[in-house]
């Protein structure tokens, strides 16, 4: 089949005949570039000249692995539809145009990496900004890097603490 040169084209695509592996995305004209990353549950890949990303529950050998790609990916699905409820959440969340239940597949918009980890945080803070005004109704506008410290800098998972908010 000839490769599809649009999104639209290539969701229609994918939704018709439902691939479930990188062979039949790549028969049905969807063909993938490149592996983008692997986590405990399942492994990203890129398509090819499209802004998609596809996410594949992974075979580790194991039904019950591949049982919790499928649920991850489903857990996802359902959290991002109860955030998108909130109009200003939309912008943080990621466009999904496609998710089967039963094999676990998921395809999304493709987003790019920040440049360096100081622009992470830069965008992290913006957003963190946003939550605090929308639930407290007060205005921050200096979330970065400096004006965060931790209570406990040996702990993997410590809280953030915001120890400079004048701005």
């Amino acid at each position: 089949m000839k490769n599809a040169y649009t999104v639209r084209t290539a969701i229609r695509r994918i939704r018709k005949y439902k691939p479930t592996t990188p062979e039949e995305f790549a028969r049905i004209g969807v063909p993938l570039s490149r592996h983008v990353e692997a986590g405990a549950f399942r492994e990203v890949m890129k398509a090819r000249d499209l802004p998609l990303v596809l996410k594949f529950p992974l075979w580790n050998g194991s039904v019950d692995g591949y049982r919790y790609g499928k649920c991850h990916s489903t857990t996802e699905v359902k959290r991002i539809k109860r955030l998108n409820k909130f109009p200003f959440m939309r912008k943080y969340l990621p466009k999904i145009y496609y998710h089967d239940r039963k094999s676990g597949m998921l395809v999304m918009r493709w987003y790019d990496n920040f440049e360096d980890s100081e622009d992470a945080y830069f965008s992290l803070g913006k957003m963190a900004a946003e939550m605090i005004y929308r639930l407290t109704g007060i205005k921050l506008i200096d979330i970065h890097d400096d004006n965060t410290r931790t209570p406990d800098p040996h702990c993997e998972y410590s809280r953030t603490v915001l120890i400079d908010i004048g701005y």
